[in-house]
C-alpha cells in the first residue's frame, strides 16, 4: 500500500528517511505546476514509525509539516498503528 485517495485528501505512506522525501517533495512541486493544484502543509501532518528522532526534525524541516498524533480520526474512522479487534 502506498496511498489512499479520497476527494482532495491524499494519504501517503513511504520509506521514512530524507532522500525518500526530498524525493516525494519534488514530485508534488511538479504535479503541483501541471495541475495548478497546491498541498497545504499547514493542513498536513507526517506520522511516523520507526523513525528516530533526528530524522524526523530533517523530515518536518523538508516538508514543512508538523508531527501528528497516532491514533487520529479520518473521514470520522479512527487510524492507529494497532490492530483493530471488532466485537
Amino acid at each position: 500500500l502506498s496511498h489512499l485517495c479520497f476527494a482532495d485528501d491524499l494519504l501517503m505512506f513511504y520509506k521514512g528517511d530524507s532522500k525518500s522525501v526530498a524525493i516525494l517533495m519534488k514530485s508534488f512541486d511538479i504535479f503541483s505546476n501541471a495541475s495548478e493544484l497546491k498541498m497545504h502543509s499547514s493542513k498536513s501532518q507526517l506520522y511516523y514509525n520507526g523513525v528516530k528522532g533526528p530524522e524526523k526534525s530533517a523530515l518536518e524541516n523538508i516538508t514543512g509539516m508538523s508531527k501528528g498524533e497516532i491514533p487520529f480520526k479520518y473521514l470520522s474512522v479512527n487510524v492507529s498503528s494497532k490492530k483493530v479487534i471488532y466485537g
